[in-house]
């Protein structure tokens, strides 16, 4: 295990975990719409379900700060491979290649699964703003003093979008049950 990360719980603060509840919480909601939505539709159970696993690996980065890990154990690999001096480079690929791919991953996701997000608009928005907290959550601190002035919220709020979007997700989640019991009820 590497020498700069050590396990533990690193927010440990009321916010940090009522933040690392509500994934937890959001997770099961969503596993509760995919499995109510199983044999109706199978593309909302596959997405609810995705979303989901996303929500639980959330949380438990919430507390574990996995990306640190990352970043350090990265630091340590380029050091091993002797191509440390380049880190502002590696870092601003990382930085272009990371949020590049998780839009293609978004496009795709997106062509499979596009009837579950029509039918939910807050669904797309609340993953857009938790892919946004991830993007600010990553910058290097160096990085936030260089881009202080195109960003729109401060650094110690960026809990306002991770929020949001936890709560845009669970508004879905509510409206895709709410529509479930609708259609057992006209059923009956």
């Amino acid at each position: 295990m590497n020498q700069s990360w050590q396990f533990g719980f690193f927010d440990n603060t009321p916010l940090g975990w009522l933040t690392t509840v509500l994934y937890f919480l959001v997770a099961g909601l969503c596993g509760l719409v995919a499995w109510r939505s199983r044999n109706e539709c199978r593309d909302a159970s596959c997405t609810w379900l995705s979303i989901g696993v996303a929500m639980v690996l959330l949380g438990i980065n919430k507390q574990l700060d996995l990306q640190d890990w990352l970043r350090f154990s990265g630091r340590d690999l380029s050091t091993q491979l002797g191509i440390y001096h380049h880190k502002v480079a590696i870092r601003s690929a990382f930085l272009v290649l990371l949020p590049l791919g998780g839009l293609m991953a978004a496009i795709y996701w997106r062509h499979l699964y596009a009837a579950t997000l029509r039918r939910h608009p807050a669904l797309p928005a609340g993953l857009a703003l938790l892919a946004l907290f991830i993007l600010l959550s990553g910058l290097h601190p160096s990085q936030l003093k260089r881009w202080k002035e195109i960003l729109v919220i401060r650094p110690e709020w960026f809990w306002t979008v991770e929020m949001a979007g936890l709560l845009l997700v669970a508004c879905a989640g509510t409206a895709a049950l709410a529509r479930g019991r609708s259609r057992t009820t006209q059923a009956d």
